[in-house]
């Protein structure tokens, strides 16, 4: 944990969650990269507080195309991984389904 935090506890449990998003019509410093322009990313994480606020803290993140990664971890100094994905989006009248 980062120096300074302590878990934050939801309803007295502690939580770790798998996000998935799906990054779309991507730039990079204003330039689209062939290719790199829409995209999953899943990330682990745990939550925290300091100072009584709450923040993330990232246990993996994972794009599927080792670019992303290099950029993410050299300009933004990320801890990216890289890793085959996929994704399905379903939706009905009563419901809506995301796989990652």
């Amino acid at each position: 944990m980062p120096l300074g935090t302590k878990l934050e506890s939801f309803n007295g449990n502690y939580n770790v969650s798998i996000v998935g998003f799906m990054f779309m019509n991507t730039k990079e410093l204003s330039v689209k990269l062939p290719n790199h322009i829409n995209f999953e990313d899943v990330n682990l994480r745990f939550y925290v507080k300091r100072h009584g606020k709450r923040g993330v803290v990232f246990i993996k993140e994972i794009a599927p195309k080792p670019l992303i990664t290099l950029v993410a971890n050299s300009i933004y100094h990320e801890y990216y991984f890289t890793a085959e994905m996929k994704h399905l989006w379903t939706q009905s009248d009563l419901s809506k389904t995301f796989e990652y």
